[in-house]
């Protein structure tokens, strides 16, 4: 059990998505744009980065689920919203390098600011220590799936696809999707799909590039055609609450554990994810501009100083010296966590607040959109 809270008013978003809490600690998200396949607009990502500020600010909020309604998780970034952006962009007047056109730097400003404050629906560099579950069943690709990579756990259906076609559409996978594809699978897997561009299916996704926790066999939707036979199928709103039922089981096992054990640990693995530098910097070297980032454009140098390749102890030094672990461990939860084990009983956790004055050098912050 928690410590008591009052009544959680969820906040105001629009229609494009639904949030809903289940239980006292899960707080689900739906994108809710069918038609559209849940692709993104600026409207509904600033609901997502308010939705997302709202989970982080509520200790009793421990896991969040992220799933689409209807035939797709995500499509990508909405393409009328998209055109209308790229038309005033394209209205500025261009930078060049020997004759050659560049994007003014008012633009990749812009960008880089969105890539700040959470990246791709907020979502696809999000650093929050909050775990975050994605539920996928049916298209996921583009920015859908640069926010599937950047979640802690992916739960996704049998009838499930995944890409990015970005660089066939003459764009690039630019939200964090290149770096995080090429450390969860490798590079030559992760050429496959950037280069390729060709789907992959969900139990390829499973078996072969290794982002997705857990696979839930779900047959085919029925057919729109007339004549086609509705044996053998599932339709998409009975596969949302079966995606849904999965991701809520993870979601409550993480849930029962200890709030600040989960944050902690989670903090350990997102300072991980970026621990690998460049041989240059491992001799001393600044990092290049453009490469060795944790593909949200933050340098790596600036977030584990004094990191070198392989150099797990230095990790677990700054996880010690971190106030966020030394709070844990004098902390009244760890001693729950004895006694309930002692005694054989389920422990009754307290619900611990984001601390932001937590944070040591290098670590992501504990306000999950506010820094990379």
């Amino acid at each position: 059990m928690s410590a008591p809270q009052g009544r959680i008013h969820l906040p105001r978003v629009g229609d494009h998505l639904e949030l809903a809490l289940v239980g006292e600690h899960i707080f689900q998200l739906v994108l809710n744009r069918p038609a559209q396949l849940n692709s993104m607009t600026d409207a509904l990502e600033a609901d997502l980065r308010l939705a997302l500020a709202f989970f982080d600010s509520h200790p009793s909020l421990r896991v969040a689920v992220i799933a689409g309604r209807g035939k797709a998780f995500c499509a990508g970034q909405d393409l009328k919203d998209w055109l209308q952006n790229h038309a005033e962009a394209a209205s500025q007047q261009p930078a060049s390098y020997n004759g050659v056109p560049l994007e003014p730097m008012a633009s990749v400003a812009q960008k880089i600011d969105k890539l700040k404050s959470g990246g791709f629906g907020a979502l696809s560099c999000r650093r929050s220590v909050k775990p975050i579950i994605a539920a996928v069943d049916g298209i996921c690709m583009g920015g859908g799936m640069e926010i599937v990579l950047n979640c802690d756990l992916v739960v996704a259906s049998t009838r499930s696809v995944f890409a990015l076609p970005e660089a066939a559409r003459g764009v690039i996978a630019s939200q964090g999707g290149i770096a995080r594809l090429a450390r969860i699978c490798g590079h030559q897997r992760a050429a496959e799909m950037l280069l390729l561009c060709e789907p992959i299916p969900a139990e390829q996704a499973f078996a072969s590039f290794h982002f997705i926790n857990r696979l839930l066999p779900l047959a085919p939707a029925p057919s729109t055609k007339p004549t086609s036979s509705t044996s053998n199928t599932t339709t998409w709103e009975e596969g949302e609450v079966a995606i849904l039922r999965l991701a809520h089981d993870l979601a409550r096992k993480i849930a029962a554990h200890s709030p600040d054990a989960v944050q902690l640990t989670k903090a350990a693995l997102l300072a991980a994810r970026g621990s690998t530098p460049t041989q240059q910097q491992a001799q001393g070297g600044a990092a290049p501009n453009d490469v060795e980032n944790d593909g949200c454009g933050e340098a790596l140098s600036s977030r584990m100083d004094d990191f070198r390749e392989g150099d797990v102890d230095l990790l677990a030094v700054q996880l010690y010296r971190s106030r966020r672990s030394r709070a844990l461990f004098a902390g009244e939860n760890i001693q729950e966590g004895l006694r309930a084990f002692k005694e054989k009983r389920q422990p009754a956790w307290r619900d611990v607040p984001l601390d932001t004055t937590s944070t040591p050098p290098g670590w992501p912050s504990s306000k999950g959109a506010s820094k990379l």
